[in-house]
């Protein structure tokens, strides 16, 4: 689906690409970025539905497998963060300094990322640092958090940056933006 101007989609149900294509439009509030420097920090919150839809984009799922699917993704909310440094400040760092960051990312980080619903604040019960930023300057992270018996309300993932030390980065999913997404029409 291409938006020139503005999207507009039906919320009710919607086939496994149009879904994709409605979780990650930056106006829907699913997928949030912010810029601090030459600094660009993305988060993705990504739905049971979103998981199933990005599985089945090359292969099908039956009406079972797709139930079963769904039941082993519940229990737990599901983000990828990314840090994209814009910077050629990081190709004149040394290797130890990159070595170093690498290392934090990899075994120290997971401490640095929480999520507050109402009054709880929960650790990440998945983290994974999948590293690419040979390639393009991109720290990727696949996050899951256990879900909170009230996690239809309000939403902060938040981030304390010790790897460029920003500080710390809220991102924020309304209750209304959580219970107004869409659903996935799977066949």
């Amino acid at each position: 689906m291409s938006c020139i101007l503005s999207c507009s989609y039906d919320t009710e149900q919607m086939d496994p690409l149009s879904y994709l294509t409605w979780m990650t439009d930056l106006s829907n509030s699913f997928k949030q970025t912010k810029n601090i420097g030459d600094l660009n920090f993305t988060l993705q919150y990504k739905t049971s539905d979103y998981i199933i839809a990005m599985e089945t984009l090359n292969k099908h799922y039956s009406k079972e497998q797709y139930t079963k699917r769904k039941m082993e993704l519940e229990g737990m909310e599901y983000f990828t963060f990314t840090i994209q440094n814009k910077s050629d400040h990081t190709h004149s760092q040394s290797a130890t300094e990159m070595l170093d960051m690498k290392e934090y990312a990899s075994f120290e980080m997971e401490k640095d990322f929480s999520l507050i619903v109402e009054k709880d604040t929960v650790k990440p019960g998945l983290y994974l640092f999948e590293q690419q930023s040979e390639i393009n300057n991109t720290f990727l992270f696949l996050l899951a958090f256990p879900k909170q018996t009230n996690s239809n309300k309000k939403i902060t993932f938040s981030y304390d940056d010790n790897l460029f030390d920003t500080g710390i980065i809220n991102y924020v999913f309304q209750q209304e933006d959580l219970e107004s997404q869409p659903t996935m029409l799977y066949k």
